[in-house]
């Protein structure tokens, strides 16, 4: 018999590679989670985790758009994808923008300081009033 045990994140090991000297190093790998029993929580799937050295986010943003329109046009020979009664244009460049600004547009009244946390009751009443469920659950 043996023990076995099921991966539950490929980064570690990633890492230590580019520690260890290695420039850009990837993963197409399978996960197991056990994060509860749910119809809407698959705990299989499978990701695809990358990490270069001296990157920043910008260097990883443009190599996941390489990646994603060149299996767009591998696999569908287009950069615009039908979904559904719509179509999804993966022309680039993408638009960059941060989370606090998407959610800003959405609720121009939603105001939040990570420096400052008294900041955070007023997100949420901003997030409250605008709809959002279950906000009062946040901490």
């Amino acid at each position: 018999d043996m023990e076995l045990t099921l991966r539950i994140a490929t980064e570690l090991h990633l890492k230590r590679l580019i520690i260890g000297g290695f420039p850009r190093v990837y993963e197409v790998g399978r996960i197991f989670r056990n994060e509860g029993i749910s119809t809407r929580h698959n705990p299989e799937f499978t990701s695809v985790e990358l990490y270069q050295a001296h990157a920043d986010y910008d260097d990883m943003m443009n190599v996941a758009e390489e990646l994603i329109c060149g299996m767009a046009s591998e696999v569908c020979d287009s950069l615009t994808i039908p979904y559904g009664d719509d179509t999804i244009s993966l022309e680039r460049p993408w638009r960059r923008v941060t989370m606090h600004d998407v959610v800003k547009e959405e609720i121009p009244d939603f105001e939040f300081d990570v420096n400052d946390p008294s900041s955070l009751d007023a997100a949420k009443a901003a997030a409250s009033a605008a709809g959002v469920p279950d906000v009062d659950r946040l901490t």
